[in-house]
C-alpha cells in the first residue's frame, strides 16, 4: 500500500519545490491548504503530514486529538520561527539594529516607543496570543526539517523545542534537468533578497561605497518584505553609491527578474539567520560568487563542505570566480542539492518517522 501523505502549504507559488522534493518511490501525495483539511477526517486517510511553513492557526492539529504528533513533521522555512519575539534583534548587526529604531521612530512617536520596549525586553511580545499559541505549537511537535544545519537550536535555546530534527532541502526543480546550463555572464553585484531588516544592507552598502567598483551596478531586490526600511535602504544606498545603486522597489516579472539576477556574477547575502537558500544555491550553481555573513549557518555548511564561498570580510577584495572554482561549486551543487542526494535523504527520513 502506497504511503499517503498530506501536504499542508499555503504557498501555492511553492508548490512545484515540494512535488519535486516527494514525488519519488510509492508516495501518494496530497496537497492543501490548511483551510481546506478535515480534522476529523485525517487518521483515515493520511499515514504522514508535511507542514510546510508553520502558522498559529494549526494548534487544533497539534493536540494529538486528530492525529498522531509522532506522524507529523514541520519543515521550518526560517519566517515560520524566528519572528517570535526573542529573535526580534539578534539576527542583526549594530547598525541596522540602529537603523530599525530610526525608522520606528520616523513612523511617529509610538511606533519608536513600541520598538524600543521590544528591543529591551523582546520576551514580552511572546506573551501576546499570536506568539503564544505559535511557542505551544513549537513545544508539541516531535519532528522538525531544517533547510540548514543548525536552524533548530535557537529553537532548542530559547523556546524549549524537543523535536528530533532531519536537515533536508527542498529540490529545486531546475536541478531536475540541468544539462547544458551557463554560468552568469554579467557584471553586476546582487544584495540581499528582500526589504527585511535580516538582510542586514546598512553595513554591507557601507564596505562597497569604499571600493572601486568602476561598471558594476549594485542590484538591491526590496519589493516585498518591510516596505519602510525598503525605502530607508533605497535611500541610503543611492546617497552612498550615488548612480551605481540600482534598487528594485516595485514589481518585476519573474522571467525579467531572473534575467537581471544572471547578470550578478557575484553576490552578496548578509543574512546570520537561514533565508533565501534557494536563491543561494542556484546564484552558486550558476556561477556567482557568493559572500555571506560567516555566522549564517548556511556559510558554515558550505565552507564545511567545500565551496568556493567568501566572508563579508574579504569585499575589501571583491572579485568574480575563477572557472575552475566555478566548476568544483557547480558538481557541490549537484552533490549535496541534486536530485539523487534530496530524494535519499526524503526517503531515509520518511521511513524513520514512519517505522517509529
Amino acid at each position: 500500500m502506497k504511503t499517503r501523505i498530506l501536504h499542508i502549504i499555503d504557498s501555492t507559488n511553492f508548490i512545484d519545490y515540494v512535488k519535486a522534493t516527494y514525488e519519488i518511490n510509492d508516495y501518494q501525495n496530497h496537497y492543501f491548504s490548511y483551510d481546506e483539511i478535515q480534522l476529523n477526517e485525517l487518521n483515515k486517510n493520511y499515514d504522514l503530514i508535511i507542514i510546510h511553513f508553520l502558522r498559529k492557526e494549526y494548534a487544533p492539529l497539534l493536540t494529538g486529538k486528530y492525529f498522531s504528533l509522532n506522524k507529523i513533521i514541520w519543515v521550518i522555512w526560517g519566517a515560520d520561527a524566528f519572528q517570535l519575539g526573542k529573535f526580534f534583534n539578534i539576527h542583526l548587526t549594530p547598525k541596522t539594529r540602529k537603523k530599525r529604531l530610526l525608522n520606528e521612530f520616523s513612523k511617529g512617536f509610538y511606533k519608536g516607543i513600541l520598538n524600543s520596549v521590544r528591543t529591551i525586553a523582546p520576551v514580552i511580545y511572546d506573551y501576546q496570543g499570536m506568539f503564544n499559541k505559535q511557542i505551544n505549537c513549537i513545544k508539541r511537535l516531535k519532528h522538525v526539517v531544517t533547510l540548514a544545519p543548525g536552524d533548530h537550536l535557537e529553537l532548542i535555546e530559547y523556546y524549549g523545542l524537543k523535536a528530533d530534527n532531519y536537515y533536508l532541502n527542498y529540490l529545486d526543480p531546475i536541478f531536475l534537468n540541468t544539462s547544458n546550463a551557463k554560468f552568469i555572464d554579467g557584471n553586476n553585484i546582487l544584495l540581499g533578497n528582500s526589504a527585511e531588516y535580516t538582510n542586514n544592507h546598512y553595513d554591507v552598502i557601507d564596505i562597497l561605497s569604499s571600493l572601486k567598483l568602476g561598471s558594476k551596478k549594485v542590484i538591491i531586490p526590496l519589493s516585498y518584505g518591510d516596505q519602510n526600511n525598503g525605502k530607508a535602504v533605497a535611500r541610503y544606498a543611492k546617497e552612498k553609491l550615488r548612480e551605481i545603486a540600482e534598487p528594485l522597489t516595485g514589481f518585476i516579472p519573474f522571467n525579467e527578474y531572473v534575467d537581471l539576477l544572471n547578470t550578478c556574477e557575484i553576490s552578496i547575502m548578509p543574512h546570520i539567520r537561514q533565508q533565501a537558500l534557494g536563491n543561494v544555491v542556484k546564484l552558486i550553481y550558476n556561477g556567482s560568487h557568493v559572500y555571506f555573513n560567516p555566522k549564517s549557518n548556511i556559510y558554515i555548511f558550505l565552507i564545511s563542505k567545500g565551496f568556493k564561498i567568501s566572508k563579508l570580510e574579504d569585499l575589501k577584495n571583491i572579485r568574480t570566480l575563477e572557472i575552475n572554482d566555478k566548476n568544483i561549486n557547480r558538481l557541490l551543487v549537484e552533490n549535496f542539492f541534486g536530485k539523487k542526494h534530496i530524494h535519499s535523504k526524503t526517503t531515509y527520513m520518511i521511513s524513520q518517522i514512519l517505522e517509529n
